[in-house]
């Protein structure tokens, strides 16, 4: 209800204890200040408990809104799927093996292990503008290009 009116990027992650959404959203997050100017708003989705959200979020600061669907009702009003073979694909290991090295360790399972990322930048209407939905659980656009599209996006709302 906060969003109402304003683009928004909505970033579908795993939960908080998974490495690789870890580094994404701080990489994310450190572009929050960008997205602002911009003039869009920037969210990200976790399948985790409000508890470790808040923890996370302590953790690591906070430069988006972190928002919390241990249900996956938000994953499946938008076709977020699971995924086996996205889980396994090879391709995860090297962004997994970045992570780590990063610093981000393994926390505690929620959701569905096999859950895929997605991102989707929406206007103001509420109308999704851009739509990427993962191919394996590390498959998110960067950053930059998600501000790139958020910028592109701001700049025809402000028209």
């Amino acid at each position: 209800a906060g969003f109402k009116g304003k683009p928004l990027v909505l970033v579908f992650n795993r939960y908080v204890g998974c490495p690789v959404c870890q580094m994404t959203t701080v990489e994310l997050t450190r572009a929050a200040p960008e997205f602002e100017r911009a003039g869009v708003a920037l969210a990200i989705v976790f399948q985790s408990s409000p508890e470790r959200l808040a923890a996370f979020a302590q953790r690591q600061g906070q430069g988006a809104a972190l928002l919390g669907d241990p249900e996956g009702r938000s994953y499946a009003a938008y076709g977020v799927e699971a995924s086996l073979a996205g889980y396994l694909a090879p391709g995860n290991l090297p962004v997994l093996f970045r992570a780590v090295r990063q610093g981000y360790g393994h926390g505690a399972f929620e959701g569905r292990e096999t859950q895929q990322p997605a991102a989707f930048v929406i206007d103001g209407n509420g109308q999704i503008r851009q739509a990427h939905y993962g191919r394996n659980i590390t498959d998110l656009p960067d950053p930059n290009v998600l501000l790139s599209e958020a910028r592109a996006l701001g700049a025809s709302q402000a028209a």
